[in-house]
Parts: C-alpha cells; sequence; structure tokens
C-alpha cells in the first residue's frame, strides 16, 4: 500500500481509513508516527545534541546514547523528544537514512494494554510485529513502558532493529524511570 501522504490530505484521514486493520495496542504507536515523523515537518539540519538531551528531559536524556548506539551509523538522529498526540505522552527519537524514516517510540502502558494482541514472531515472542500499508511496528514489553520500532524498511530489518534495542532500552526503562 501507498503511504498517507501519497493519497491522503491529513494523518487523522489516513489513521480513520485505517480503522479495524490493526490492534489498539498497535494504533498507540501509528498515532504518534504519523503524527509526529511522518507528518510534521522539520528543519533540514536536526537540533544540536544539546536540544535533543533538554527535548527528552532529565528522566530520558541518558536514553539516547542507549538507542543511537545501537541503531546503524546510515541513520541520522533527526529528532529526540518528549511529545503528546491524542491526550497521550511519548518519548519519541526519529531516525533517518535517505528514504527510510524510523521512529522509536515508548510510552507508558495504560491499564488493560497488552501486546499479547499482536502475533509473536517465532521463538522470539518477546517481540510483536505487525503490518499496516507500507508500515512495519516491532512492539516489546519495556517494564511499565510499551516499545515500538515504526518504519517502512523490511519487516526482517526492522525487526533486527527491536531484537538490536529491546535489551538496552528495556534495561533503560525499568532502572530509571
Amino acid at each position: 500500500g501507498l503511504s498517507w501522504n501519497a493519497h491522503r490530505s491529513s494523518p487523522e484521514q489516513y489513521l480513520q481509513s485505517l480503522e479495524g486493520r490493526f490492534s489498539a495496542v498497535i494504533r498507540v504507536a501509528m498515532n504518534d508516527h504519523i503524527h509526529c515523523a511522518v507528518y510534521r515537518a522539520y528543519p533540514k539540519d536536526p537540533p544540536s545534541r544539546e536540544r535533543m538531551a533538554s527535548d527528552m528531559g532529565p528522566q530520558f536524556k541518558d536514553l539516547i546514547p542507549v538507542v543511537r548506539d545501537r541503531v546503524p551509523e546510515r541513520f541520522r538522529l533527526e529528532q529526540a523528544h518528549r511529545c503528546t498526540v491524542g491526550g497521550r505522552q511519548y518519548v519519541h527519537m526519529i531516525f533517518r537514512d535517505r528514504l527510510d524514516l524510523m521512529s522509536v517510540i515508548a510510552t507508558v502502558r495504560r491499564p488493560g494494554e497488552s501486546l499479547s494482541q499482536i502475533p509473536a514472531v517465532g521463538g522470539a515472542a518477546q517481540i510483536r510485529t505487525a503490518s499496516v500499508d507500507s508500515y512495519r511496528i516491532a512492539a516489546f514489553d519495556s517494564g511499565t513502558f510499551l516499545t515500538y520500532i515504526v518504519s517502512e524498511m523490511p519487516s526482517q530489518e526492522n525487526l533486527a532493529m527491536a531484537a538490536a534495542l529491546i535489551g538496552p532500552v528495556t534495561s533503560f526503562l525499568s532502572a530509571y524511570c
């Protein structure tokens, strides 16, 4: 399928068009990725490391190097911030490799939310995956947080990114938050 921007005038229209095609726990990630990474226009040059650390706040600023160290160098860190979409707060890092846009998203799990609604990947039951249109979503539990990798990369690459991040991100979020 096509990304929303190829045939929709707003992120809300695109997300509405997907109604019923994925679980509510996947919508959590798609809402933030579509509104904050795909739809929003950012300056050509990313903010400074200091600005990103400030935008993440004292609780999450040290998550930047944890993630950056495990994301391939070809991806440039474009944004690292906390944001709110639809009344929900997110910790969000956006990476870009030419045309590939990838979000690493964490949000506090709400009562009743479970990744068990999403199929497990082979033997790696702790990582769950979903696809919608051209988007690939990999999700894992990180203590009180749900963490997602959302991109348009091939499923195996997106899954490999989640596998590289699950341990260090879960350790960070469990220890510091």
